[in-house]
């Protein structure tokens, strides 16, 4: 089984540095835009069989469960640290009672993200050991990682540069290591400089209602 992970921030504290732009209501809305898209693309992967969306946000986990992904209550800070890394770990757990062969992370703003993307993450994946690395268009965060097992690398992700991490991660474990450059999987949108490259009112229309 190939299961996709993709954690979602609270969207009441999601995309901060885009807040000066949209303000507080339409930063919400714009984030919950690009979840619902990476998930549904995610969704349509063929070579996926789960997807599982990890948050503390009960507006997102409701919907997610629509969309046809596993809805996971992210732990509370004070049990889980309320890290990143760690609301992937208990996906992970998940995935792997699930029986997954292997495992992919996909953040949740790649508004470009396709179908195609998604699969292209496991049919990467060569032998037994195997680490996937899409690196962002910055060339220091990662858009999306797969693994092969799913447990092969421990998480490094949130801490500015999660490329070089993971796959200095990657080497100290001798797994096969394969970069994958994408679109879909680069460009993550953080700041109000991304917005130019985006039709953002077009993306939040396509999205189901945060009401």
């Amino acid at each position: 089984m190939n299961v996709v992970v993709v954690p979602v921030k609270e969207l009441s504290v999601a995309k901060s540095r885009l807040r000066p732009v949209l303000g507080d209501a339409g930063r919400e809305r714009l984030a919950w835009a690009m979840a619902e898209h990476v998930v549904r693309q995610a969704v349509a992967s063929p070579r996926v069989q789960r997807v599982i969306v990890v948050s503390a946000d009960a507006r997102v986990l409701e919907r997610v469960r629509d969309l046809g992904a596993v809805a996971l209550v992210e732990r509370p800070a004070h049990l889980a640290g309320g890290s990143l890394n760690q609301a992937l770990d208990q996906a992970r757990r998940s995935a792997c009672e699930a029986l997954a062969v292997a495992l992919a992370v996909v953040v949740s703003d790649l508004p470009f993200l396709e179908a195609e993307d998604v699969s292209q993450l496991f049919d990467e994946l060569e032998g037994e050991r195997c680490a996937v690395l899409a690196p962002a268009h910055d060339g220091i965060g990662l858009g999306a990682l797969a693994l092969k097992p799913p447990d092969a690398l421990p998480f490094r992700f949130g801490e500015g540069v999660a490329f070089r991490h993971h796959a200095g991660e990657a080497a100290a474990a001798n797994l096969r290591v394969r970069r994958l450059e994408r679109r879909g999987l680069a460009f993550d949108l953080d700041t109000p400089a991304d917005l130019a490259a985006l039709d953002t009112e077009r993306l939040i229309r396509a999205a189901s209602s945060l009401a």
